[in-house]
């Protein structure tokens, strides 16, 4: 429910509370919009730095929006972009990361995640790769990106790597989060039903 839909439904359910706590409870709002608006605003000063290949300028709006709004993935992400072109790997990873906290379907996270570990880590980045064309099959961004391996890279599931990165720590904490997802675990079996 978005807030203005909060409002309304308030409003129209005006009788159940007191004057003063449905005032209170609009006051909330209007602030809670108006940090909305910043972030927003930050958010857009950020793209537009990013765009002019002012990447530090980007991250700080970014970081800026991040603080008023914390749980949203695409400005950890757009973070990550502005990081990977500046060579500052572990941040962008860090952020990608985080991004996945928030939104385990967020594909442009396990994208960055494959390309921020392209050059060291190889299966690393593969895996990645992977892991977001089970949540999009179809993706023709992350489908090239696998393709791009050399053809011995296809067994990589039954590598000693990927064993060792489905036990890492980061891996077992987003996997936990996703089939904790009760909401996210039905969209999945919706999506292997309309294959």
């Amino acid at each position: 429910m978005s807030l203005e839909s909060l409002k309304n439904y308030l409003q129209k359910h005006s009788k159940i509370l007191e004057k003063a706590e449905l005032e209170s409870i609009e006051k909330i709002i209007d602030l809670a919009q108006e940090r909305l608006s910043q972030s927003i605003e930050f958010k857009e000063k950020g793209n537009n730095s990013y765009k002019d290949k002012e990447y530090l300028d980007a991250i700080e709006f970014y970081t800026k929006a991040i603080q008023i709004d914390p749980t949203n993935e695409v400005l950890y992400s757009n973070r990550s972009a502005a990081y990977a072109k500046i060579n500052c790997g572990e941040s962008g990873i860090d952020d990608s990361l985080k991004a996945l906290e928030y939104n385990p379907f967020f594909i442009t996270s396990y994208l960055r995640l494959g390309d921020f570990y392209r050059s060291s880590d190889e299966e690393k980045s593969l895996f990645y790769y992977k892991v977001g064309l089970l949540f999009d099959p179809k993706n023709d961004k992350l489908l090239k990106r696998v393709e791009s391996f050399d053809k011995k890279e296809n067994d990589f599931l039954q590598s000693e790597k990927a064993k060792d990165v489905m036990k890492s720590d980061e891996f077992k904490n987003m996997f936990s989060k996703v089939m904790e997802d009760k909401d996210l675990m039905e969209k999945l079996a919706n999506l292997n039903k309309n294959k």
